[in-house]
Parts: structure tokens; C-alpha cells; sequence
């Protein structure tokens, strides 16, 4: 197929790129990533070889598996039911068949709920041609071996972001992605990731290449199949992959929190309202990361009444109370027992939140730092906003 007048420039390339996604019913995909990464100016890069195959015929078909040195991520839905498996984190979720969603912007989320995983695009996303940054120049004609058969495509060069990287920050370089104008796709991309740490200047560069692919095809049942390793934990809801200890569904356990004023609230005592209970500390990084968002949702909640905060720790009163001068949160923050913490609530890694019903029985157990959409969906299976 050639590069033609179809596709003269990027942005009219990027706009077909979408529209060819948008439209599709069905697609397989076989495709490779090579990682090489190393400290700038010392010699050779480590490197890293990831296999990708994904499949998925629309409303309610999906296989991807992604596999690497040291790991492997499997996640689809077919006629037996729904399935991920995390092996790193020795679980796999098993649940009934999903319906799809098409969320192209969404697909590269990791978030685990229902819509952002289970999304037709999971497979699909990072082969279309995304409209910014905007190439620059006119794009050069390769031609590529993909399946077999020789693909003209055209190649545009994508200019690297502005700037040096400071400690934990990331700068994309200058990248060349090869588009095929008559499917649409984009079926090679190249791009160098910038970045320091402890220091140190990391130099990474990223090449993805399509091995092979179908589009509107027919894809037989058999690829949405799923057998679960041996030796591997099941769980039967997406927030235990994670935390497979998870709580939610069990009576919330009753236990007493201090005020700073010396007051003390028991957990029985706010039956009739939603509970957000969260267990941080200050030395916390992902406590402090998380934090800003409870403020968040505490501000616009607060007022029905119909919710109660409760940011609980088991440090000394002193010492939350430096951290408060200097962070002025006004959720409530309240003192609590570290066996109430660690073994009444189970918690062996914080932030970890608990969300609690009007009936006393936690509906969501959240360990880790979560975002505020995160936070919110867990609020709604308390029946608090949608």
C-alpha cells in the first residue's frame, strides 16, 4: 500500500488515525517494544524486550497479554467470563463477561474498575496516531515488513520537548513514527525519555514496532479464553487484585478514635452516615500525594452532612500537629490505637482508606495512593454521588 495524497500532511494523518479507531469492530494486533535505558555518558544501556498481542471484536470480546523479563499482565473477556492477571502480584481476578467501552484517551489508564479496564482499545491505543505534539517538517517514505508484506509508510519526525530534566521529572526527545496511510495505524514508533534520578542523568529510548495486524476481521472465539496460572490466588472483585485481603463486604470493626481536643468517636457511633475513613502518617510520601484530594471531595461533601472524614493516625499528637501547621487541611483529623490500625483494619501498608456504608459494612478497601476519581468511585459504592 502507498503513501499517498490521502494523508498529505500530519494533522489530516492523525485526524484519518482516529477516525479509522472510531470505526473499527474488531482487530488483532502482534507487536514488540524494545527498552534500552542507561546513565547518560556511561557506556553501554541495559535493555528490555516486551512482546504485546492483543485481540477484540466489539461489544464484549478482548485478549491482551503483555510479556517481558519478569513479567506478564493478561487481562480480557470473552464467553467464560472476564479475567487480569497481574504475576507480579501473584493474583488474578476472575468475574463475569464485561460489555466494552471505547475510551481511546482512557486506554493507556491503569485504573481498576469495570470502565477503565475493560476498554476496547486496551490493545489498540498506542497505534494511533495522536494528533499533539504536531510533527514537524515534511515526512520522509520508509517501507516496513509488517506480516509479511511490504507497508510504504510515512514518516514523521516529532520534535522533543523544551528543557532539561530535573530530579523525577520526564522529557520526551525527539521521536519518528511511521504511519501507514492506508489502515490508518501507526505501525513503528521512536522516542527518547529523558530523566534524573538520585542524580543521576537516565536516557531511555523506546521503540514499539507492529509485527503484524488485522482490522475487521474475523477473530475466532478461542482468543478470548483464559486458563489461570497454577499456583496463583483468585480473587472475585477487581479492588482485591491489589489487596487481596480486601475487607469490603465485612461489617466495618468498631473501634474508638481520639480528637485533638480529647473527644473520642467510635465507629458505631456514625451508623446512619457514609464513613471516608483514612489511615495516613506524615512520614508517608503517598499519604501526602493523596491528601490534597480528600480536601478536595471533604470541601464539596461536607456540607450535606451526609458523609464523615476521618483522617486517622497513630503518631503522636506533636507531631501531627508540626504537619498541620504547615499543611492547613480541614478534614478531620483524629489519633488511633497502632493495633486498631494494623490489626482490627488490617492494614499493613498505608494510606489505606476504608469506605463504610450507613449500615456499618465497608463497601471499599483501598491500599496505596489513590486519585480523586479513584476516590470518588469508592464513595459510590457507598451510595454517594455516581
Amino acid at each position: 500500500c502507498a503513501a499517498d495524497a490521502a494523508d498529505p500532511d500530519f494533522a489530516g494523518a492523525a485526524a484519518r488515525s482516529r477516525t479509522v479507531a472510531e470505526n473499527l469492530q474488531s482487530y488483532t494486533i502482534e507487536a514488540s517494544i524494545a527498552v534500552a535505558s542507561g546513565v547518560t555518558g556511561m557506556g553501554s544501556a541495559m535493555t528490555m524486550d516486551v512482546s504485546l498481542r492483543s485481540a477484540a471484536v466489539w461489544p464484549d470480546r478482548l485478549a491482551n497479554r503483555q510479556e517481558g523479563t519478569g513479567f506478564v499482565v493478561d487481562l480480557g473477556t470473552g464467553p467464560g467470563g472476564s479475567w487480569l492477571h497481574v504475576g507480579q502480584l501473584g493474583t488474578v481476578y476472575l468475574g463475569p463477561a464485561a460489555t466494552l467501552t471505547r475510551d481511546l484517551e482512557g486506554a493507556g489508564q491503569f485504573e481498576l474498575s469495570a470502565e477503565k479496564v475493560y476498554n476496547f482499545y486496551a490493545g489498540l491505543a498506542d497505534y494511533v496516531l495522536p494528533a499533539e505534539p504536531a510533527a514537524v517538517g515534511e515526512p520522509a517514505v520508509e517501507t516496513l515488513t509488517v506480516g509479511g508484506k511490504e507497508i510504504r509508510c510515512l514518516v514523521f519526525t516529532i520534535p522533543a520537548e523544551d528543557g532539561e530534566p530535573t530530579e523525577g521529572q520526564v522529557l520526551r526527545g525527539e521521536g519518528r513514527a511511521w504511519y501507514d496511510p492506508a489502515s490508518g495505524l501507526l505501525l513503528k514508533s521512536q522516542r527518547e525519555i529523558r530523566t534524573v534520578q538520585q542524580g543521576n542523568p537516565i536516557t531511555q529510548t523506546q521503540t514499539a514496532t507492529v509485527d503484524r495486524f488485522t482490522l475487521d476481521q474475523p477473530v475466532a472465539d478461542e482468543r478470548f479464553v483464559f486458563a489461570a496460572p497454577a499456583g496463583v490466588r483468585t480473587v472475585d472483585d477487581l479492588d482485591k487484585l491489589t489487596n487481596p485481603d480486601s475487607m469490603a463486604g465485612q461489617p466495618a470493626p468498631d473501634i474508638t478514635l481520639t480528637g485533638f481536643d480529647g473527644t473520642t468517636t467510635r465507629i458505631s457511633d456514625l451508623r446512619g452516615k457514609v464513613v471516608f475513613l483514612n489511615f495516613w502518617a506524615t512520614w508517608c510520601p503517598p499519604c501526602r500525594i493523596e491528601m490534597p484530594h480528600i480536601q478536595t471531595i471533604y470541601e464539596e461533601l461536607e456540607p450535606a452532612g451526609e458523609v464523615v472524614f476521618l483522617g486517622a493516625s497513630s503518631e503522636p499528637k506533636g507531631t501531627v500537629e508540626a504537619f498541620l501547621a504547615k499543611n492547613p487541611y480541614t478534614f478531620p483529623i483524629v489519633g488511633v490505637g497502632e493495633q486498631d490500625v494494623a490489626v482490627t483494619y488490617r492494614t499493613q501498608s498505608i494510606p489505606a482508606i476504608f469506605v463504610i456504608d450507613k449500615d456499618g459494612v465497608i463497601r471499599a478497601h483501598l491500599v496505596g495512593a489513590q486519585s480523586e476519581e479513584q476516590m470518588r468511585r469508592a464513595l459510590a459504592k457507598a451510595g454517594i454521588g455516581g
